[in-house]
């Protein structure tokens, strides 16, 4: 029991260290995103654009470099657990807009972040502990498969691409690559090379996938429209589908699961409130 506690904290201080990462090289991304032309969206020439920004530059080695603490935090505890700590990271650019932009915080914010850390609270005792295998390699890795054809339907569509379908597809790349860090992280683990190859491949196309038209979407829509949906989406929908293709050992679960559940739903609010925040949205904005 000592144990698995002692793996569970190294999961979740490593998938905290990992969000803290993103949340950082997102903010500095935000100042460069914006001054590029609309004409180059859902472009590679948008990323060859951006890649000559160093602002930018910073941001995506900072949040790559939260790549091997989800690693270590996916090998010490469950999905459903290192997923929902990624919330944490909003608290980072909550922050970023009070101080730069000179933001207040109301109420509603206020709610927001205590909901969130009650529930993060809630979710790291009542967790399900020990390792998540999945069902079979092939659910897994088909569900991340699917989520990555829908997220390159902006490319197909174009211009005719509607508001929310360019909004929601840049959210489900980014989580078919957390799910496919998921795939990763386990098959290195079983020392399976070609699979957790391909798991690599995944999350290379879904992340740059993700990437496109989420910096499209914030070109043409407002934060306020894009940023819930992209935050919340590659959070939570990996806890959905992991439910479903993993095996989360809820015996081991505190009263049967329910501290987690409700902890996660107050983690699910939090978010909810938080990127609505008008310092969050004005963060995203000033890009």
């Amino acid at each position: 029991m000592i144990e698995g506690v002692s793996s569970m904290a190294i999961g979740l201080a490593a998938a905290l260290a990992a969000t803290l990462l993103i949340s950082g090289g997102l903010i500095l991304q935000a100042v460069d995103a914006r001054r590029v032309s609309r004409c180059h969206g859902l472009r590679l020439s948008l990323l060859a654009r951006l890649l000559q920004r160093p602002w930018w530059i910073l941001g995506t080695v900072i949040g790559y470099l939260a790549f091997p603490f989800q690693l270590v935090a996916l090998a010490h505890a469950p999905l459903i657990v290192v997923q929902p700590v990624h919330a944490c990271g909003l608290l980072l650019v909550l922050a970023a807009g009070v101080r730069f932009l000179r933001e207040r915080i109301g109420t509603p914010e206020l709610i927001g972040v205590a909901t969130i850390v009650v529930g993060l609270g809630l979710v790291a005792w009542g967790a399900p502990t020990g390792n998540d295998p999945a069902i079979s390699n092939a659910a897994l890795f088909s569900a991340t498969g699917a989520m990555i054809a829908l997220a390159l339907v902006p490319f197909v569509l174009g211009e005719r691409c509607g508001r929310m379908v360019l909004i929601f597809a840049a959210g489900l790349g980014f989580a078919a690559a957390n799910l496919a860090v998921k795939g990763f992280s386990g098959e290195l683990a079983a020392h399976h090379y070609l699979m957790a190859a391909m798991y690599m491949v995944a999350t290379a196309i879904g992340s740059i996938a993700s990437l496109l038209t989420q910096m499209t979407a914030f070109q043409r829509h407002r934060a306020v429209e894009v940023v819930p949906i992209t935050f919340a989406v590659p959070i939570f929908l990996p806890v959905a589908v992991g439910m479903l293709v993993l095996h989360e050992h809820w015996a081991r679960a505190a009263l049967a699961g329910g501290p987690f559940a409700v902890g996660a739903a107050l983690l699910l609010a939090g978010t909810a409130a938080v990127t609505r925040s008008a310092p969050v949205c004005r963060m995203a904005h000033a890009a």
